[in-house]
């Protein structure tokens, strides 16, 4: 079992147990070497990647963030490149709907409101509120 601990967590936990200075969990992950987000200084295994503008490496949920923010000020949606579009195809199976953009709409309170959720590339979710989350396709044991 893994559970998520802050940092002032961590350091107080390898005091008590007697940790050298400069060998507990946190200086020894400070010393890998694997590139963290510039945002959130998370290592994401899954992707992430470099800005081509200011050359600072985010990982795949900072990078989709600044995505959602860019599509909310823009007019028209850059449409998804051929190979994520297939890797969306192959990951939502039978979710998997006929355009090339996964976003799902329901209305909201009024009329002219619309809520939505966009499936994205590598299991990150964008909402029509700005969130940025996680998606994965569950099977039911029952059904084989």
């Amino acid at each position: 079992l893994v559970a998520w601990r802050p940092a002032c967590e961590l350091r107080a936990l390898e005091e008590r147990r007697g940790a050298p200075p400069g060998e507990g969990l946190l200086e020894v992950l400070a010393k890998v070497d694997k590139r963290r987000c510039t945002t959130c200084s998370v290592h994401d295994a899954a992707g992430g990647m470099e800005d081509p503008i200011d050359w600072r490496w985010r990982c795949r949920f900072c990078w989709e963030a600044l995505l959602l923010d860019a599509s909310f000020h823009e007019r028209c949606l850059m449409p998804l490149p051929v190979g994520e579009v297939e890797e969306l195809k192959k990951d939502l199976q039978g979710w998997y709907i006929a355009s090339a953009r996964q976003r799902w709409n329901w209305p909201l309170d009024r009329a002219m409101d619309r809520g939505w959720i966009e499936f994205r590339p590598k299991g990150v979710l964008w909402s029509s509120d700005g969130s940025v989350g996680a998606w994965s396709v569950a099977s039911d044991p029952g059904t084989g």
